[in-house]
């Protein structure tokens, strides 16, 4: 009698998650750009998303959410330290991935726990307003941890790709949280269109994409996606759905740019080495650009007519 209560209790308890994991629909394949944005946010903000308040959201964002075994880390150097369920860890603070000055530090924004992050409050500060980007190595100011000691230099560091790094005024964070921080990007200007700035303020398209792409969604960004919904009620579909940004953010839905055979937004050397791969096929040919049946040089040679562009 005991195991089958424990068995009902843990049947119950799987169709209580499943049923929050799909509470919101799944994404139409026929939207897309501006139509697709607007649908995101009618359908997967709009009467889901429940402001807490900046001082709740940062106490869950420290003592639950960004929480591992007790620790919390700075997204921008990996410092680590102890965190709980206050307002301000010192010297954690709460950086806000979209600067609060592009959005007058208005609310639900600034409380949205998407677009926060807990951050050491140097490196906040470093990084205050800036534009997120590549930066030039040799050139820059690097931001990290020695021993986990706050550590900011001029030197490459030898660890380097675990470093933050600043130049001319633009942020480049660190290689294991770029993906992550476009996605929260692509979110924000989805969520709160119109709300101060546009997305190009802060980066430009291909960035975010190529940060979108290079570090691709983990389990444990699929896992803070669950843990944010559980206190604010949403979830950010690119993180759930990773093919919406291009869908969202490029695709118009014409049939065209046959040249991007790879469909990753660009016509470049990949493509080639994408039609390459199934040289001399005939018939049904997925990299058969100029549909002539086969494929063969003609279509590399209709891709490099159209190099370097986005599609």
């Amino acid at each position: 009698m005991i195991n089958q209560v424990k068995y009902a209790i843990s049947t119950i308890a799987f169709l209580v998650l499943a049923t929050g994991l799909f509470a919101q629909p799944e994404p139409p394949s026929n939207l897309h750009l501006q139509e697709l944005r607007s649908w995101l946010k009618a359908n997967w903000h709009d009467g889901y998303h429940e402001s807490l308040g900046y001082n709740e959201a940062r106490k869950q964002m420290y003592g639950y959410i960004d929480n591992e075994d007790g620790l919390i880390e700075c997204v921008y150097t990996g410092f680590t330290q102890q965190g709980g369920y206050v307002t301000y860890p010192n010297p954690i603070n709460a950086e806000h991935l979209v600067p609060q000055s592009f959005f007058n530090s208005d609310e639900p924004m600034k409380s949205d726990i998407y677009i926060l992050k807990p951050c050491h409050g140097n490196a906040n500060s470093s990084r205050s307003n800036s534009p997120f980007g590549e930066v030039n190595d040799s050139q820059a100011q690097w931001y990290g941890t020695v021993g986990n000691t706050y550590t900011s230099q001029g030197e490459i560091p030898s660890d380097h790709e675990f470093w933050s790094e600043k130049s001319d005024g633009t942020w480049e964070p660190r290689e294991e949280h770029k993906g992550n921080i476009a996605r929260s990007v692509f979110y924000f200007y989805t969520m709160y269109p119109g709300e101060g700035s546009e997305i190009t303020d802060l980066s430009t398209l291909e960035t975010l994409y190529q940060w979108h792409l290079d570090d691709p969604v983990d389990a444990e960004e699929l896992d803070r996606n669950d843990k944010v919904e559980s206190q604010q009620g949403n979830r950010n579909p690119y993180v759930d759905y990773p093919d919406l940004v291009w869908d969202a953010w490029f695709q118009d839905g014409a049939i065209g740019c046959p040249t991007d055979v790879n469909n990753d937004g660009f016509t470049n050397v990949q493509d080639v080495l994408s039609v390459l791969s199934e040289f001399g096929c005939s018939n049904s040919c997925s990299f058969d650009v100029d549909a002539d049946g086969i494929v063969g040089v003609s279509d590399i040679l209709e891709i490099l007519s159209e190099f370097g562009n986005a599609c």
